[in-house]
């Protein structure tokens, strides 16, 4: 690798772009071993007093012509490593941010510059600045470019699918928290129904055992899912689900309180405006309750996830006062542009020739997927019906599944029979124009597969759309 070219990133001229560091590396880097060589690119953009977005990206010597951005999770703040030696391991230049939120949730604290580059921003200059680089070091572009990211990572994508479809040429979203101001209101619409005047966890573990054990008994005796399963495939059987299991739960598990039950009723029907009885947000799978952010989690002191409410409403803030009519309004005003994701009207990115996979988990309490599957039923709607959407959009739902692995059904989530990643999938569809006809879930355990099952798209014949969701008022989807 010469100076010369190694200067030439360094002095690349870019829009609110400054250029940090500029190495070659090979061997090790970061705690990663077993590297190709690669130059290693760390930068800057700024767009106001309080943004500062840094970036990394990896270009290998030995490049295979894609250009791979990689989402990141929760409330970001970092860059991982790891993610990037992957990828470049397999000869992709590829890039992470950490969405402008590095020193945590103060950063973001009354400013909407810090709200705008986590939302979107960061991720379109991932893809501005990152195809510049490839352009100056390889003096060609991308043969293709795609962005893979699940949860907040799932979120970035289908932001960029809606807002920047030019961006990317493929897009893998995984659990995607793209509804994302009301997906915290819910969270904490649940954890504000767990907690006690003294403190006190109105769950033990045991409890939150025997609902998720009565949860596989009431949707095994309806015919749901496979004899045998012991996990939830698909948690709902019509409007009324929801009573039938709480009254199944009383006469199975008659320990439980009137209270007990009354939370939990709160929690699977999701927040409701007081005042208007709008639907707010969907309430969580039956089922998922001992997975992560489950009711194991929500009776900690903090709510999950609670950065956007301290940038709204202040650093001190910890909601136990929120208002569930009045301060959803003040959230959704402040940050729905910026963060949720929610336009069912793909037509820009099907027009750019875009190819998108996305999957949701049907016992992930984090990332709710009756979310996804009303957003779907929507694009059906906005777009004419599956038959255009599954050209370049599929959506697939794994059964048992927590938050992208886990949980009590399928761990691992395959392109096909042999165990191809879901990226080959993508690559498949986008490059030979080839479409997933199904993703195989997987049980691995102690590294022997237990059990797999066919994941067929959402709106197929094989997964029809169903309907049995409550989902969010129009009048929060609008915003």
């Amino acid at each position: 690798m010469t100076e010369s070219v190694m200067q030439t990133l360094r002095t690349l001229a870019l829009p609110h772009t400054e250029i940090l560091e500029v190495t070659h590396e090979a061997g090790s880097y970061g705690g990663e071993e077993h590297l190709p060589p690669f130059v290693r690119v760390l930068w800057k953009n700024s767009f106001g007093e309080h943004s500062e977005i840094y970036t990394e990206m990896w270009l290998p010597d030995d490049w295979n012509g894609i250009f791979v951005a990689l989402g990141n999770g929760g409330m970001a703040g970092g860059i991982h490593i790891p993610s990037i030696a992957g990828h470049a391991r397999n000869g992709y230049a590829a890039v992470h941010t950490d969405m402008g939120t590095r020193g945590g949730y103060l950063r973001g604290v009354g400013e909407p510059d810090v709200w705008n580059d986590f939302g979107w921003r960061s991720t379109h200059m991932m893809a501005e600045v990152g195809r510049a680089l490839v352009r100056a070091h390889y003096g060609r572009d991308a043969d293709y470019s795609y962005f893979l990211g699940a949860s907040t990572g799932g979120n970035q994508a289908m932001k960029m699918v809606q807002c920047f479809p030019d961006d990317y040429d493929g897009v893998l979203a995984g659990v995607p928290a793209h509804n994302r101001v009301f997906l915290h209101v819910y969270g904490l619409w649940m954890h504000n129904r767990l907690q006690t005047p003294d403190g006190t966890r109105l769950f033990s573990d045991d409890d939150v055992l025997h609902i998720t054990e009565a949860a596989e008994a009431f949707f095994a005796e309806r015919g749901i899912g496979e004899e045998g399963d012991g996990f939830v495939t698909y948690p709902y059987v019509g409007e009324s689900t929801v009573d039938e299991f709480l009254a199944y739960l009383s006469a199975r598990e008659p320990q439980f309180t009137e209270k007990q039950r009354s939370v939990l009723g709160d929690i699977y029907r999701g927040p409701v405006d007081p005042v208007t009885g709008r639907q707010i947000y969907n309430g969580m799978p039956i089922g998922a309750e001992s997975n992560g952010a489950g009711l194991r989690d929500l009776q900690n002191p903090e709510p999950p996830f609670f950065d956007p409410f301290k940038w709204v409403f202040g650093a001190d803030y910890d909601g136990r006062d929120f208002d569930f009519h009045r301060d959803v309004e003040i959230m959704s005003d402040a940050l729905s542009k910026a963060m949720n994701a929610n336009d069912p009207d793909l037509s820009p990115f099907e027009a750019h020739g875009g190819k998108l996979i996305v999957y949701s988990a049907a016992s992930d309490p984090c990332v709710p997927f009756p979310d996804a599957q009303n957003y779907w039923e929507r694009v059906f709607r906005e777009m004419g019906g599956y038959e255009r959407v599954s050209q370049f959009a599929r959506w697939f739902l794994a059964p048992g599944m927590d938050h992208g692995n886990g949980g009590r059904g399928v761990n691992a989530l395959w392109a096909d029979e042999r165990g191809a990643d879901l990226f080959s999938a993508l690559r498949r569809w986008r490059e030979e124009g080839i479409a997933p006809a199904y993703l195989i879930g997987a049980r691995v355990t102690d590294g022997e597969v237990v059990l797999t099952r066919r994941m067929y798209p959402y709106g197929s014949d094989e997964f029809p759309v169903c309907g049995h969701v409550t989902a969010c008022d129009d009048y929060y989807l609008a915003k």
